[in-house]
């Protein structure tokens, strides 16, 4: 009787919780604004939050022994979920935090045009942070990972008609991925010694190496020296965005990360957390102070109390990182939504007072000499020169590279315009590197690893190239090829009827991404569509828009989508064979997955009275520089709408 009631309410659960979460995403996707019952869709959220907090406690019965369910489901939930300290807090707090900040946006965006989105990527936030908090299997916490940074983008893009904030998103996902590049690395070569939880790492006997690389996925999320580029520009999202992710919990999970691996074994991973703490301490210490925007200065004040919980875990006090974290998290939620209030109240007093409420120094600054204290602010004021050094050791090299990989595969892509020459060019690159591996197969020496690794090679340089790439037909043609060159080596060695079928999905998920695309703009213009500018085609169709972000998240690999297990199955036969060969792999598809983003966002997002000059007076010949100066940029104020992002 016990157990059917039990199987009973587990499947009440599961089927309010699936009831509520489809009612919210029709609504949001099919319904316009006017027919959004705001009200109900908020507190829909909220009870979705606390039904599915409740449903995770039920499916974790070993800790309540009245609620103890047996079956299948119980038994394969077991070993991928478990409950200890850190574990529970940052369950609750999640729950906690979540619904407090969804009574909070049912007022304050409830005249806002995208309200339905606001609250989809709210929800699927939610859930994963709340699997990651729970998460014991690598697998299990790598999907809640991601899909904590694919919803992040997409909420701090927002604002989609504003060109900054489309950036300034792209330049997080751009961080995102540093770390979900190292993560995955990380737990892939963690599975090679047998480990493939978080439970197992204290009894594991792994090189230190593996450590670093979680540590600097850990530290990539919460924003730590030198990654802490993309917090400031993080906070172009609504405030409700700022106070959840990255004031309270998201940008905490590296912390959590970092308390669920630390090493205490290895003192010279802590050491390096330690150090590396310290710097971003000082760093976004002095740069807070001299940050003119509040939500910025906050953003650096959260990076600093970061580096310290980075700095009590390394010394082994993980009960006060925990401690700390809950009280910061309350703390910077509350400080994050007040400060509209804040800005307001202060300009109400400095006026009834007639003077500002600056009073000079505070502290110990008046000790430091005035030359130093003059260099620390113009430091501080450029932000500790990280954009000097993002810009010059990372931006321009890419272009760079970029750009020659463009003009020295522009033989292969020479025909793709036109129909009697396509796929002659492609032909002749995969006969080649088949015959190279039937050559390499009847070597008396092992040549396989030598050519796979030329193949991943070519694909790696050819995704690199993409972030040049101006015309979308030469750019999908470039995608498919690369992504054929990573992947190719695998069918002649693994006939496998299951990796075909995900590889044929993957590419007819390209396919059809890339006619939609390819309609969307002939809807505009029967000319060529080039992916120079920020077009702001959503706004001209935004049933189409919907779609097209649904095909990308399918063709970037979104967890559980098709070709996130066929990228899954592919490293771990990949980096079977040798860790460099791995590790290509990994990196093209990173860069493939940043170009695909980054063609939508110029083309749907942006502002869209823009695309009717461009449309006019651009063709094939005309220069760029032209097309920058004299037709998109016809006033100076409209120079913010140049793409600068590789």
């Amino acid at each position: 009787m016990l157990e059917f009631l039990s199987n009973a309410l587990l499947l009440s659960f599961i089927g309010v919780f699936g009831f509520a979460f489809f009612s919210i995403v029709i609504s949001s996707l099919f319904f316009s604004k006017t027919r959004i019952r705001y009200r109900w869709i908020n507190n829909l959220t909220g009870f979705l939050i606390f039904e599915f907090s409740l449903m995770t406690i039920f499916l974790l019965g070993d800790v309540f022994h009245w609620w103890a369910l047996e079956g299948i489901l119980y038994d394969w939930l077991q070993p991928h979920l478990i409950l200890d300290s850190s574990s529970i807090v940052y369950f609750t707090l999640t729950c906690f935090i979540s619904i407090l900040m969804i009574r909070f946006s049912g007022h304050y965006l409830y005249r806002e045009k995208w309200y339905g989105k606001f609250y989809l990527n709210l929800i699927l936030f939610v859930a994963s942070l709340m699997i990651a908090s729970l998460a014991n299997q690598f697998i299990v916490f790598i999907i809640a990972w991601e899909l904590v940074g694919i919803t992040s983008v997409f909420l701090i893009a927002f604002y989609q008609e504003r060109v900054s904030t489309v950036k300034n998103a792209f330049r997080t996902l751009v961080s995102y991925k540093i770390g979900d590049l190292c993560l995955y690395i990380a737990m892939t070569q963690a599975s090679h010694y047998g480990v493939v939880s978080f439970d197992q790492l204290s009894q594991s006997s792994m090189p230190g190496w593996i450590f670093v690389l979680f540590l600097i996925a850990a530290m990539v999320k919460s924003a730590q020296y030198p990654f802490c580029y993309w917090l400031p520009r993080a906070m172009e999202g609504p405030t409700p965005t700022s106070a959840i992710f990255y004031g309270s919990m998201a940008v905490h999970l590296g912390v959590f990360l970092f308390m669920r691996i630390s090493p205490n074994q290895l003192e010279p991973v802590n050491v390096l957390a330690a150090v590396i703490g310290a710097v971003t301490l000082l760093h976004s210490s002095f740069v807070g102070r001299a940050i003119p925007d509040i939500k910025k200065s906050y953003a650096y004040a959260t990076m600093s109390q970061l580096a310290i919980m980075f700095i009590e875990i390394s010394l082994g006090f993980k009960t006060l990182a925990l401690i700390h974290l809950c009280s910061h998290s309350i703390l910077r939620f509350y400080q994050f939504l007040q400060v509209p209030s804040v800005l307001h109240r202060r300009h109400q007093v400095e006026s009834n007072i007639q003077h500002s409420l600056h009073s000079g120094y505070r502290g110990l600054e008046w000790l430091i000499p005035v030359k130093i204290r003059r260099f620390l602010y113009y430091f501080s004021f450029d932000e500790g020169k990280l954009h000097f050094i993002r810009k010059k050791l990372i931006v321009q090299p890419t272009r760079t590279i970029s750009a020659g990989l463009k003009h020295l595969y522009a033989p292969l892509f020479v025909g793709v315009e036109s129909i009697s020459h396509k796929g002659s060019t492609f032909f002749l690159l995969f006969a080649s590197i088949t015959c190279l591996g039937w050559i390499a197969s009847f070597a008396p020496v092992d040549l396989n690893k030598v050519w796979i690794s030329l193949s991943l090679f070519m694909g790696l340089s050819l995704s690199i190239s993409l972030f040049s790439e101006d015309e979308l037909s030469r750019f999908f043609s470039k995608l498919i090829v690369s992504s054929g060159l990573s992947f190719y080596p695998l069918f002649l060695y693994h006939k496998n009827l299951s990796l075909f079928i995900l590889l044929a999905s993957y590419f007819l998920c390209l396919l059809a991404f890339y006619l939609l695309l390819r309609g969307i703009c002939d809807f505009r213009s029967k000319t060529k569509c080039y992916i120079r500018e920020f077009m702001g085609l959503f706004e001209q169709m935004p049933k189409g828009g919907r779609w097209a972000i649904f095909l990308l998240l399918l063709s970037s690999g979104v967890p559980l989508s098709p070709y996130f297990f066929l990228m899954e199955k592919a490293a771990e036969i990949y980096f079977e064979k040798s860790f460099l060969i791995g590790s290509l792999f990994c990196v093209s598809n990173t860069f493939l997955v940043l170009s695909l983003y980054r063609v939508t966002f110029l083309l749907l997002y942006g502002a869209s009275n823009r695309i009717d000059s461009l449309q006019r007076k651009t063709s094939l010949y005309v220069p760029k520089q032209y097309v920058t100066r004299k037709i998109l940029n016809p006033k100076p104020k409209m120079e913010e709408h140049k793409s600068e992002y590789c």
